[in-house]
């Protein structure tokens, strides 16, 4: 096996950023399906009410794939959708009650694993420094992307 500390940064943090989303799709599809949906059901517990454009922007993902995760998470009883008087084609999209569970059920299950992660990180302080040293390379990578032709 090739030893990930000899690779490049991007590659390291790549398959690091893989395995976590392994690990939180193991999570998320215990209670919902879709790693999406945790996200989703965020948007819309800080809001009463969205529509679907409204929650595609703030999720980050395409408006087409938010239709497909929003029929779905209808048919698991997370949400309703209703068609606003104003605009018959628009369509505020709410939490059900189970929906609301959910979010508090998926919200504990990656607070457990995510005290497991700051656990292996070490302390306070050595948390606050990745995560300092992560969004410094956040910035670095967005230059970057600016000066690449």
């Amino acid at each position: 096996m090739v030893d990930m500390l000899q690779k490049p940064l991007p590659a390291l943090l790549a398959h690091a950023q893989q395995r976590l989303r392994t690990t939180a799709d193991t999570i998320f599809k215990e209670r919902s399906g879709h790693y999406s949906y945790y996200f989703i059901l965020l948007a819309l517990q800080e809001s009463d009410a969205a529509t679907q454009r409204e929650l595609a922007e703030e999720v980050g993902i395409r408006e087409s794939t938010m239709t497909h995760h929003l029929l779905a998470m209808e048919e698991l009883g997370f949400i309703t959708r209703q068609r606003t008087a104003e605009n018959r084609r628009r369509q505020q999209v709410r939490l059900t009650t189970e929906g609301h569970e959910t979010y508090k059920a998926l919200r504990a299950d990656i607070a457990r694993f995510d005290k497991a992660l700051r656990r292996a990180i070490g302390s306070d302080e050595d948390v606050a420094q990745l995560q300092q040293a992560l969004l410094r390379m956040v910035e670095v990578a967005d230059d970057w992307a600016v000066t690449l032709p």
